[in-house]
């Protein structure tokens, strides 16, 4: 059996290491008393990224931190049909963020 390492221990590992808190999926799923999301489709955890934004830029503006949140959890349309076909290939809505996460962060 090869040997390998498994998502969830990357994860953590990132995510511990940029002091992020990581919850058990089950305390946070729609309809608990401590849950973050309103249904299982909610890849990202909007009030984690608002919290994020606002301890990271503390002296920013809050319509700027508000601009910010949008930029990372609103995606583009696409408004032609080239487009629509860039846009499916660069991933879901999420990977952009993701993208921007992973090259150093949102500004």
């Amino acid at each position: 059996m090869k040997a390998g390492v498994c998502e969830s221990v990357v994860e953590e590992a990132a995510l511990g290491g940029l002091g992020y808190t990581i919850p058990a999926g089950p305390d946070i799923a729609p309809g608990e008393l401590t849950a973050e999301r309103e249904t299982y489709g909610d890849v990202v955890l909007l009030g984690r990224v608002r919290e994020a934004i606002d301890r990271v830029n503390p002296d920013v503006p809050a319509e700027a931190r508000e601009q910010a949140f949008r930029k990372v959890t609103e995606p583009a349309s696409p408004s032609s049909p080239g487009e629509l076909i860039r846009a499916r290939r660069r991933g879901p809505p999420t990977a952009g963020f993701r993208r921007r996460l992973c090259r150093g962060g949102i500004r």
